[in-house]
């Protein structure tokens, strides 16, 4: 016997780790904003090459990365272009997080990096 519940609405769907356009909303427990200077909203990009690519404002950001069962990740062979911008807080605040960050979660279209268990250094949102 099946029953139907009418306000039963289906989980949202989660995003996918990799291929999916991670857009920065928080770091380190504050709120990211695009900056006017920018063309785009802070970002991160896990390709399917296990290369990441991420932006926060001034210069692109490059990675590799692994993962590991347990929802575990680790961020690797770090580069970047090399402009000179104003305001690189975010940016610099964002490679660090990067390079400390071992665990992620996904819910919904929401993902954050976090050291461990402790509270998350990044949160993004999917594009």
């Amino acid at each position: 016997l099946l029953a139907r519940n009418e306000n039963c609405t289906p989980p949202a769907a989660e995003s996918p780790l990799v291929g999916t356009k991670w857009i920065l909303v928080e770091l380190r427990g504050r709120a990211v904003i695009k900056s006017a200077k920018s063309k785009e909203f802070p970002f991160l990009l896990l390709g399917n090459d296990f290369k990441a690519s991420a932006y926060a404002g001034c210069n692109r950001l490059y990675a590799g990365y692994e993962l590991f069962n347990g929802s575990r990740i680790r961020f690797t062979r770090f580069a970047s272009t090399r402009m000179a911008c104003i305001d690189m807080k975010t940016e610099l605040v964002l490679l660090e997080v990067l390079k400390v960050a071992d665990t992620y979660s996904i819910k919904g279209k929401k993902m954050q990096l976090s050291k461990g268990k402790t509270p998350p250094l990044a949160k993004f949102v999917a594009e």
